[in-house]
């Protein structure tokens, strides 16, 4: 099973925790904090504990390979932050894959090529620990459920060009905008890693596929020995109740799928119906989820050809909408196209909106079209930062 949990946290100098403290617990390791005017030094050790399945500092090519040594690396972090309430690094928490197809170095894949892709290749270091099941708990609680998972703990600074010390500013892209408490706006991680799953899932040639949420989400409960602490446990059994309730609507069910991948397939939602309706309604529900007006099957722009995959007049005008001002940016700033297959599509859009009828895919599945666009931004010697919009 693959699910689509995420967390994103920061180590908090004002809670007296530190960057070095988390980095320890995260690879079962000795580490040396060297303290500061704030917290006073002291050696973390949690060696004792069952050692990581997998640990490594993971850096920007250009970065001094000093950077390799975790005392180092989160000591200068922890340095570099001068106030009594600065955030000494991000936390980042994935639920990784526990299938029999998936081996120890798929997960490794996984959760490696995202911390690249979302933080290295952007200019921040990070420390990737993976966290094998502990085999005397987690199979307690209903015999197969293994609770496999990634520690990222990502430097909140860039490293400068030189690769020998941090950014003065720091940048604000990858934190969520929190004001009065409240988080304004962020990155949605679940869908990143859902996405980034699906695609390793696909391009192996794999028929997993990341676990459907429901239409009303239940809390991950994380490992068995945490469940005891948690009232969530009855929480989440009301909320599978009230899913099933839900989940006879056929417009609350397209709503979700797509709020989690604009472009789906038949497949797709035979895995929901068959996760979240009884057994008895599927075919009633079935039936009025394919009759609604809203849905639309998506045509493959270079062929006219069907694709396989449907999604919703509104998603398609979203998707050309946002295509065609990124294609207008560039040709505002007298940049040339190297990939003439995002224009192509636009074409392809506008024809389908004045001529009605069918509606033509214009990015293949998900978060592709933001692979596109970083593609075309690189092709320019531009950096290419990420932007989600807030659902």
């Amino acid at each position: 099973m693959a699910i689509s949990f995420a967390r994103f946290e920061f180590v908090k100098r004002s809670e007296g925790k530190t960057a070095c403290g988390k980095a320890a617990y995260n690879a079962r390791c000795r580490l040396y904090f060297e303290g500061n005017k704030f917290l006073k030094a002291r050696l973390y050790d949690w060696s004792y504990r069952i050692p990581s399945a997998y640990h490594e500092i993971i850096l920007p090519s250009y970065v001094d390979p000093a950077f390799r040594s975790p005392e180092f690396l989160w000591n200068a972090a922890e340095r570099k932050e001068i106030r009594r309430n600065s955030q000494t690094a991000f936390v980042m928490v994935l639920a990784l894959p526990d299938d029999p197809a998936i081996s120890i170095e798929k997960r490794i894949l996984l959760a490696r090529s995202f911390a690249k892709i979302f933080f290295i290749e952007k200019g921040f270091g990070a420390q990737l620990d993976i966290h094998a099941p502990d085999e005397s708990r987690d199979s307690a609680l209903d015999g197969h459920e293994r609770n496999w998972h990634a520690h990222f703990i990502i430097t909140t600074r860039r490293f400068k060009e030189d690769g020998l010390s941090f950014e003065e500013r720091k940048p604000r892209e990858v934190a969520a905008v929190i004001r009065r408490g409240q988080v304004i706006s962020g990155c949605n991680w679940g869908a990143l890693w859902t996405a980034h799953q699906n695609a390793l899932f696909e391009s192996e040639g794999l028929s997993l596929r990341v676990d459907w949420d429901g239409i009303v989400a239940q809390k991950h409960l994380g490992p068995v020995r945490m469940r005891a602490k948690a009232s969530s446990t009855r929480e989440n059994q009301a909320i599978v109740a009230l899913n099933k309730v839900e989940c006879q609507n056929p417009e609350r069910i397209l709503s979700k799928i797509v709020s989690i991948a604009k472009c789906f397939s038949s497949t797709d939602f035979e895995r929901f119906l068959g996760k979240y309706v009884e057994e008895g309604q599927r075919d009633e529900v079935r039936d009025a989820f394919w009759a609604q007006s809203q849905l639309v099957e998506l045509c493959d722009p270079l062929t006219g050809d069907p694709s396989g995959l449907y999604s919703t007049l509104a998603a398609v005008e979203e998707e050309g909408s946002a295509a065609e001002a990124f294609y207008r940016f560039f040709q505002s700033a007298g940049l040339r196209m190297r990939y003439h297959r995002l224009s192509f599509n636009i074409a392809s859009w506008k024809r389908s909106r004045e001529r009605g009828g069918r509606h033509f895919l214009i990015f293949t599945r998900g978060f592709s079209d933001l692979i596109i666009m970083n593609e075309i931004c690189q092709s320019a010697g531009y950096r290419f930062w990420l932007v989600i919009p807030d659902r």
